[in-house]
């Protein structure tokens, strides 16, 4: 929404932005302060930690953003890296010192975020406006309330669906389920890395062309896929002894056969990932929320039914279809959106 601003408007905006995040961050941390009141006292610890710093490790994330709005991608760079040398140097010392319980490793990362993030508000050059939360929020509501109730609808779904693999297919299956998807974690950096790029880029080149978004998205799209299906066949045709290394002593025979659904999977996801990007920059969160109201059951429908015709191995071949026809609906979407953003864009210049 703000990318195509001129830069003082858009450090303006960080402001409220990050603002926004760090005050919704404090909420957050006061109840899970709260909550950790009825656990015991070495959870409560490590849930005393995370209230703390979640405000800073929030802020941090839409540091990091801020930076790929304002075309400063090399400062998120360097901030990721910085918070992951630190959390590389406090882990160091807990374990010399033999402080390495579960709350001193989480403090290490936690510490480090914090310094991150304190680090990225002296890069951004500009202080987040807490005060300003509540009308950053309330100005961008129609967007930030289909968004939240986008998420969880998915992740709700996600949850739902690997609980019913792990009632029908047991825990074995689940876990086997789980380590197919762990050799694609590469790939999942990759989206998760280029989408937070994709849609700033993508809203200034709607700026500047309109009609070129549709083929930038396509090319996309056909670069994520074909990253996870040229993973999963280096995986596929990886060898035996390899293989045992990587998962190290698990059962590869049992992840080997859930390779080649599982690629199709993520190929299928990283396709969503495009179209849901498109969306993003066309900030359309009506067509978004639609897209997934619609694939969240229908994603929860192939994983159940594939479980209960074969177990785990039924189950990925659930989720690969049913991802796959999410991604036709996802891209039904946008092409919709798309062609009414351009519709309006022509009409106006005429």
């Amino acid at each position: 929404r703000f990318s195509t601003t001129d830069k003082a408007g858009l450090r303006a905006a960080a402001g409220s932005a990050t603002g926004a995040a760090a005050g919704l961050g404090l909420a957050a941390g006061v109840l899970i302060c709260g909550i950790s009141l009825f656990f015991e006292p070495s959870t409560r610890q490590a849930l005393i930690v995370m209230a703390v710093a979640l405000p800073f490790l929030v802020l941090q994330d839409s540091i990091r953003f801020a930076f790929f709005a304002l075309g400063t991608p090399r400062s998120a760079f360097w901030n990721d890296l910085t918070w992951g040398a630190l959390t590389a140097l406090f882990l160091t010392i807990a374990f010399v010192s033999g402080r390495d319980s579960f709350t001193m490793l989480l403090a290490s990362w936690a510490i480090a975020g914090s310094l991150a993030a304190i680090l990225g508000t002296a890069q951004l050059r500009q202080k987040p406006e807490i005060l300003k939360a509540r009308g950053w929020l309330r100005r961008h509501a129609d967007l930030g309330n289909r968004f939240v109730v986008e998420y969880v609808f998915a992740r709700g779904a996600g949850y739902a669906a690997l609980l019913a693999v792990s009632a029908i297919a047991g825990l074995s299956g689940l876990g086997a389920l789980n380590g197919s998807r762990v050799l694609f974690g590469p790939i999942n950096v990759l989206y998760a890395g280029i989408v937070a790029v994709a849609v700033p880029e993508g809203a200034r080149l709607v700026d500047r062309a309109p009609q070129r978004l549709g083929p930038t998205i396509l090319r996309l799209s056909l670069f994520l896929v074909a990253s996870a299906l040229t993973l999963g066949g280096l995986l596929h045709f990886l060898p035996a002894g390899i293989g045992e290394s990587l998962v190290n002593g698990s059962d590869w025979s049992e992840l080997h056969v859930l390779i080649v659904p599982t690629a199709l999977l993520v190929a299928a996801e990283g396709f969503v990932f495009s179209q849901r990007a498109g969306l993003r920059i066309l900030a359309d969160a009506r067509q978004s929320l639609r897209a997934q109201l619609f694939s969240g059951p229908l994603v929860l429908a192939g994983a159940v039914g594939g479980a209960l015709l074969d177990d785990a191995y039924g189950a990925a071949w659930g989720f690969a279809v049913a991802m796959s026809l999410s991604a036709l609906i996802w891209a039904r979407m946008f092409v919709i959106s798309k062609d009414a953003n351009l519709s309006a864009t022509t009409g106006s210049a005429e």
